[in-house]
């Protein structure tokens, strides 16, 4: 599921993505994203189908405040444009993207999200 979420994420943005937090000899920009929470609940009486809700830190790492920009603007468009396709393909619904905020480092720019969603299993 993850893999999934990471190829998704290099496809709308054009960019290296990967798991964890940024190494010191990795190379900006750079996406990465983290696992917040998760949950799992069944949703019917027999246990066998369950709701996943899952959340993670979505950090996009760029040499300008415009590009990072321009980077999460990819993002939100390809997560939206391809609400049904999520859907059918990996079962994911209710994605959303949430506590968006801008982070200067030193010699890199960042915006940080929390990127939700659901899927059923």
């Amino acid at each position: 599921m993850v893999a999934s979420l990471l190829d998704e994420l290099a496809q709308a943005s054009g960019l290296r993505v990967k798991a964890g937090w940024p190494a010191k000899n990795d190379i900006f920009p750079l996406i990465t994203l983290s696992m917040q929470s998760s949950s799992i609940r069944p949703v019917d009486q027999s246990g066998q189908k369950l709701l996943y809700e899952l959340s993670f830190q979505l950090d996009v790492w760029q040499r300008t405040p415009k590009a990072r920009d321009e980077t999460f603007d990819r993002i939100v468009a390809h997560l939206a444009a391809s609400r049904e396709r999520l859907a059918r393909d990996y079962g994911w619904f209710g994605i959303a993207l949430a506590g968006i905020a801008d982070v200067e480092e030193e010699g890199v720019f960042r915006k940080i999200a929390t990127l939700s969603l659901r899927m059923l299993g």
